[in-house]
């Protein structure tokens, strides 16, 4: 059975055409922050919940648009896709991810008639226990955690000359931290790019099969248009002269991203195995390091509501889900969706436990035929 703890967010309600944003609320009062930005004097919204997920929409003002990017072609040493940049940087993308984002998603972006991000810091632990917590403690507590998970020094790690087990050494998997924004872009006559960033705070210390994904209402996928990757960092090395980290990438076999459609719900996900454990080994009177760090994985796709016609509004949730605990390497399970009411989220079918890191989009989705 699968452990996990679900974590009720008051939702706030925000209708979005390309003219204009109404903001309305259930439950609580919420204030959504309009906050514009300093150099290309671009408008977006900004809310934190009580709980610290980060919620931003932008409706693309065409006049502003324009004029910064007159202004920045008339320097040569200017990016000429800076604007949409600091768009998609003040809606919470991480900048790592943003550089992987071809010339074509660029302009892809900057077309978009509004984009919407949704925003939450991840805490798991071995109970089975995932809550969202705010951003500063995320970050504090992840250092933290990644500060004493690997000795420094040959004597912090306690073991034998000949390389047994240290004694000292911390790698307990108390708790895992992790971001994950979930991306909406309105590119018109129905359609939407969706698209989830996740990113592990911690590197996780049990490493067998993770998944991503997401899943929308009432959309089907458009044919060809979803990819993914899962990255991270090898370094390897005597302690005192490691080599330069060299960047792995995963990308996905298109063939590979599972397509599930269950009730009304379109789920588009992807598994694989998480890389090797980190390894240290004592040669000699040094250490060798083998080490698997900076885990990101990214997975996006074009939806396309069923019916143009008609004006709907909807939620999308991301999810990545990662299984918890050593044990020989399993078959890689297939993935399913998981409906809870007006809610729903992808994920394997696994009998193993796993942590369910969910982010959904507090903001409605609008279809304006």
């Amino acid at each position: 059975m699968k452990m996990k703890r679900i974590v009720s967010i008051a939702l706030v309600f925000v209708l979005l055409s390309t003219a204009y944003i109404n903001v309305s609320a259930t439950n609580e009062h919420v204030s959504m922050f309009y906050e514009t930005n300093p150099e290309f004097g671009y408008t977006y919204t900004k809310h934190t919940d009580s709980f610290g997920k980060i919620t931003s929409s932008y409706v693309k003002d065409d006049h502003l648009a324009n004029q910064a990017l007159v202004r920045l072609r008339t320097n040569d040493e200017q990016d000429n896709n800076a604007y949409i940049k600091s768009v998609l940087l003040d809606l919470g993308m991480s900048n790592k991810f943003i550089d992987y984002l071809t010339v074509e998603k660029l302009d892809m972006y900057a077309n978009a008639e509004a984009i919407i991000t949704a925003t939450s810091y991840c805490k798991s632990d071995l109970e089975g226990n995932v809550i969202i917590i705010d951003e500063d403690t995320a970050l504090e507590e992840s250092s933290v955690y990644n500060s004493r998970r690997v000795p420094t020094f040959p004597e912090d790690f306690g073991g034998d000359d000949d390389g047994e087990t240290p004694t000292n050494y911390e790698d307990t998997e108390t708790n895992n931290y992790m971001i994950i924004t979930l991306t909406v872009a309105v590119l018109g006559n129905g359609r939407f790019h969706y698209s989830v960033d996740t990113t592990w705070l911690t590197p996780p210390s049990t490493r067998v099969i993770d998944s991503i994904g997401i899943c929308v209402y009432n959309n089907t996928i458009v044919a060809n248009t979803q990819s993914g990757w899962f990255n991270y960092y090898h370094t390897s090395g005597y302690e005192t002269n490691l080599h330069e980290p060299t960047l792995i990438q995963n990308n996905f076999n298109p063939d590979t991203i599972e397509c599930i459609e269950q009730n009304d719900w379109l789920g588009v996900g992807f598994a694989d195995y998480l890389p090797p454990y980190d390894d240290k080994i004592l040669v000699g009177t040094k250490f060798y390091i083998d080490s698997y760090h900076d885990f990101t994985a990214h997975l996006e796709f074009i939806g396309e509501v069923n019916d143009k016609e008609t004006e709907s509004f909807f939620y999308a949730t991301a999810t990545y889900e990662h299984i918890k605990i050593h044990t020989l390497v399993p078959a890689k399970p297939d993935l399913e969706i998981t409906i809870n009411g007006t809610n729903s989220y992808i994920s394997m079918s696994t009998i193993w436990p796993t942590d369910i890191l969910t982010v959904r989009t507090s903001l409605h989705i609008h279809h304006v035929p």
